[in-house]
């Protein structure tokens, strides 16, 4: 069998699939570059990542700042009131007596209420015109023999705090100035009208029991 040569054509053909091939693997290895190129691009996300550290150290330094500000801004501490009475230390049976707060101060605000009370171990006839005013009247009755109370004051500032004081006051039974000594019994019994110092009519063991 006779073998032909190839042609000129089929010679063509080789050697442009042959460079066709070449060319496909320097594609290939522009593409490694790109891909390498990309990788580098990624490493930018390293930069990114520094980026990001120095959002957060921005953060942490804000974050200060405002613990900072929120201490320096932080209220302070509730100073309680001081009361303060303004009353006679004695006053007559039957008679009113002007009582005052307006000695009371409140250094970091101010005084929101007001309330009087009495003591009154022996229940004599004592009360309070308005307990809840900064200024009122002690009411006194009338009593048998001297006595005194307690008076009493609480305040309240406008944040809520509170402060006491009291004072003593003696009632003056007034009328036992006025009366007669008392008789001695015995002497009294003498007659039938009795003893009668003052000479107004009225025995004097009588003045005493009324």
């Amino acid at each position: 069998m006779k073998i032909r040569k190839p042609t000129m054509s089929v010679l063509l053909i080789f050697a442009v699939l042959l460079l066709s091939a070449c060319g496909g693997g320097g594609g290939s290895g522009d593409g490694d570059s790109s891909s390498g190129s990309s990788d580098n691009s990624s490493g930018g996300d390293i930069s990114s990542g520094s980026s990001g550290g120095s959002i957060d150290s921005s953060s942490d330094s804000n974050g200060g700042r405002g613990s900072r500000n929120g201490g320096s801004s932080a209220p302070a501490a509730n100073v309680p009131p001081s009361a303060a009475i303004s009353a006679p230390s004695s006053a007559n049976e039957r008679t009113s007596a002007a009582i005052s707060a307006t000695g009371s101060s409140d250094s970091d605000g101010s005084i929101a209420a007001y309330q009087w009370s009495v003591d009154n171990p022996d229940n004599i006839n004592v009360s309070i015109e308005n307990p809840t005013q900064v200024s009122t009247r002690l009411i006194l009755g009338e009593i048998e023999t001297a006595a005194a109370v307690t008076l009493r004051l609480k305040v309240t500032d406008n944040a809520g705090a509170t402060a006491s004081a009291q004072t003593t006051i003696r009632i003056i039974e007034i009328d036992a100035a006025a009366l007669p000594p008392r008789p001695d019994e015995q002497a009294n019994r003498q007659t039938i009208q009795g003893i009668d110092t003052n000479d107004n009519g009225v025995r004097d063991d009588m003045e005493h029991s009324l």
